[in-house]
């Protein structure tokens, strides 16, 4: 089912009660998504929760997804808030980064990266995320170099080189989209 975001100027009264009921029930607001006939898709997370390596993980469980879906269809019947269904759910491993904040939380870790503009002739990147001074970010990431060439016709196999890494410095105003990685241990 086709999913579209909440046009910020159509959305903003529907967008800021979700907002605040989601946030006053101690949980973070990340997205709110229009589905196909008038379902409201809105995914939270735990406000607060640790996203560093090493660092236990919290997760949104179904109790949190239920309470808020709960507390949500009152407030959206009071605001006389149009809407078919209601959807709450967590951001998943893949978690979209939309706000600046979450650039600083999940720093350290992999993140698949679009960019609005071109840079290093590309605006795709997955790599490791940090933050620099003044606002901005910065990915590093591995640019695969060319194998080498067989050193004869009798040797058919190439030695393919040590990865390279690269780094490219962006502000928040930069992104496209941006989501982490999933990072799946067993």
């Amino acid at each position: 089912m086709p999913s579209v975001p909440v046009p910020a100027t159509v959305g903003r009264g529907m967008r800021a009660v979700i907002e605040a009921c989601v946030v006053g029930l101690g949980y973070e607001f990340v997205d709110l998504e229009m589905v196909a006939h008038g379902s409201l898709r809105v995914t939270i997370d735990l406000a607060g929760a640790s996203a560093k390596p090493g660092v236990p993980e919290q997760f949104v469980t179904v109790k949190d997804c239920e309470k808020v879906s709960h507390q949500l269809s009152h407030e959206l019947l009071v605001e006389n808030i149009d809407y078919d269904r209601l959807e709450v759910s967590s951001p998943g491993l893949d978690r979209p980064l939309k706000k600046e904040h979450d650039f600083v939380r999940f720093a350290g870790l992999p993140v698949q990266l679009k960019l609005r503009t071109m840079v290093a002739n590309r605006r795709q990147f997955e790599g490791v995320l940090s933050v620099l001074e003044d606002g901005r970010f910065a990915l590093t990431y591995e640019v695969n170099p060319v194998a080498e060439q067989p050193r004869s016709p009798s040797r058919r196999t190439s030695r393919a080189k040590a990865p390279a890494l690269a780094q490219v410095v962006f502000r928040f105003s930069d992104v496209e989209r941006a989501r982490l990685i999933p990072q799946v241990q067993f």
